[in-house]
């Protein structure tokens, strides 16, 4: 989604484009950063991480108007942040939940700091 965005960015012709383009690129990595935090995590519990449940299923098909709004031409970049705004909200609900959980199951030790 990042990705789609700072395309989105970099087609706009203003002078403060290149320093919103480096923060999203920046973020971009910080997201790579918690997949593979995550597929590592998985792996060490003795899990597949390329497996997707049933949950994953309604959740990527529930979250499939995000890809939607940031790759349609007719949106802006304000758009396209209220839509990432959207999938950031969720994503941080996802976190707390996957850090409660892991907390309860007492196997890591979850430092983001």
């Amino acid at each position: 989604m990042y990705e789609t965005l700072i395309q989105n960015t970099q087609a706009i012709n203003t002078a403060d484009r290149s320093a919103t383009v480096q923060e999203l690129e920046r973020i971009c990595r910080e997201e790579l950063n918690h997949f593979h935090l995550l597929w590592d995590g998985i792996e060490r519990l003795g899990a597949d991480p390329t497996v997707e449940t049933p949950s994953a299923d309604v959740s990527a098909l529930a979250s499939q108007g995000i890809p939607k709004v940031l790759a349609d031409p007719r949106t802006t970049v304000g758009q396209c942040l209220e839509a990432i705004l959207i999938a950031e909200l969720v994503d941080n609900d996802a976190w707390e939940r996957l850090i409660a959980l892991a907390q309860g199951f007492n196997r890591w030790s979850i430092n983001f700091a």
